[in-house]
């Protein structure tokens, strides 16, 4: 049959240069119609496949309509084709058929057993409706048929994930055949028992896929990730450096590596990473924040630091984050306050609710002495954050020196209150991080 035909050319097409399936959320029309291109091409003219390509390009055309009515002339014509029924599917549910629609794909799930075509474009019609666990049941039921399609699996445990069905995922891959020597499915299983809850395992997956696959950085990355997540910093600064001598020009490997120095708490090569990482891609946030947090420890760095905030705001002038990473850098070193307050001030007006930028001029208004001002915008800033210490600590510090003694005993007091919540929730949050630890393997586990 021609049909038969087209899915081999389908299923070769990376050899023959034909168009590729689809991937997952990308319309169930875009598999299908191929079908039926090929069909034309090939100089079919019978009446099923004129039907079918009649009612596929309604479809495309969203006349649903005309399309039903084509598709449905062509299941009549050949009721066993599966890829009718799964067009036949998709176009009831746009039509609001939801039962029709149900009954349309599990007739193709049926007549399709053991088609690779009719499990992906079934899959897809699935994922389109937002029953992710239903997309992952269809591909891993072709997957574990073996079904010529080595993706089949991944995809399905993709689907599991995304769905939240991480049993599933797990006992998917235990199950795939040849699963310890690939390094896709190990990556995706140290995902999914990770959000399980089983870190140790985790880790020992993510480990086996940096093994199996070393020339994938984002492999490494993940396991780094991690590491990171568990507060392993010593094991995050091993392997991401290990990384870095492979990908040198790594802006995310060399910001994770900066984000473990910062959590040991050893500011120099902190510094060090995240002005690298600035280096190979200018355009990432999260190295200036963290450079923001460590200023104050970077002496010898803080005129280049100062540099790349500066080039951070003139290049980004419509971000609130640039204006403030630039006055907090002269702040620091006492330089230009008015230029720094005219930054500030940008800041708040681009966005008046990131609490740093108000806690950053309230602390510039008090070393120039306007207290009243410094009190309001400390008092703006714990109503933004009310959960920080430092804001109600140096807003109590103003209303004693504004003479304003009730204010500030009741500032004190909320003050001790919130220190009080911060440590211990600081140390309810290190107390169920799960300590990892990396290992040496020679292979598969």
């Amino acid at each position: 049959m021609i049909t038969a035909l087209l899915a081999l050319l389908l299923r070769n097409s990376h050899k023959t240069g034909t168009p590729e399936l689809p991937k997952v959320g990308e319309s169930i029309f875009c598999t299908a119609v191929w079908l039926a291109l090929f069909a034309l091409l090939l100089g079919a003219q019978d009446d099923f496949q004129t039907q079918f390509a009649k009612g596929l390009k309604a479809l495309h055309d969203r006349n649903f309509a005309a399309a039903q009515a084509g598709l449905q002339a062509a299941s009549q014509l050949h009721p066993s084709d599966p890829h009718v029924w799964v067009a036949l599917a998709d176009t009831y549910w746009k039509l609001g058929k939801a039962e029709r629609a149900a009954e349309a794909a599990g007739k193709a799930q049926k007549l399709g057993a053991g088609d690779s075509i009719t499990c992906r474009s079934l899959a897809i019609f699935y994922s389109d409706q937002g029953n992710l666990e239903k997309a992952g049941d269809i591909e891993a039921g072709c997957a574990l048929a073996n079904v010529p399609d080595p993706s089949a699996g991944i995809r399905a445990m993709r689907d599991y994930l995304q769905a939240g069905q991480f049993k599933k995922a797990i006992a998917l891959a235990l199950a795939l055949s040849e699963w310890e020597r690939r390094a896709d499915i190990r990556n995706l299983l140290g995902k999914a028992y990770e959000a399980n809850g089983q870190s140790a395992k985790a880790i020992q997956e993510l480990q086996q896929a940096v093994r199996l696959k070393p020339e994938e950085e984002a492999y490494r990355f993940d396991l780094i990730e991690l590491l990171l997540r568990h507060y392993d910093f010593s094991g995050a600064i091993q392997q991401s450096e290990a990384a870095l001598k492979k990908f040198p020009k790594s802006a995310q490997l060399s910001l994770a590596a900066g984000v473990a120095y910062y959590g040991l708490d050893r500011a120099d090569p902190a510094i060090a990473k995240f002005l690298q990482t600035i280096a190979l891609d200018p355009s990432v946030e999260q190295p200036y924040l963290f450079l923001s947090r460590v200023m104050n420890r970077a002496r010898a760095s803080l005129p280049v630091i100062t540099q790349r905030f500066a080039e951070y705001q003139a290049t980004n002038p419509q971000s609130y984050l640039g204006y403030f990473l630039y006055a907090k850098a002269l702040n620091g070193q006492f330089k230009e306050p008015e230029h720094a307050e005219s930054l500030l001030r940008k800041s708040i007006a681009l966005n008046a609710e990131y609490w740093e930028s108000h806690y950053e001029l309230a602390i510039l208004l008090e070393k120039r002495g306007a207290l009243e001002e410094a009190e309001k915008e400390f008092r703006r800033t714990t109503e933004l954050n009310p959960k920080e210490p430092s804001p109600h600590y140096r807003s109590c510090r103003v209303l004693a020196k504004l003479g304003r003694k009730k204010e500030a005993q009741a500032e004190a007091a909320v003050l001790q209150k919130v220190t009080e919540e911060y440590r211990e929730d600081l140390s309810r949050r290190l107390a169920t991080v799960e300590r990892l630890a990396i290992r040496d393997t020679d292979g598969p586990k």
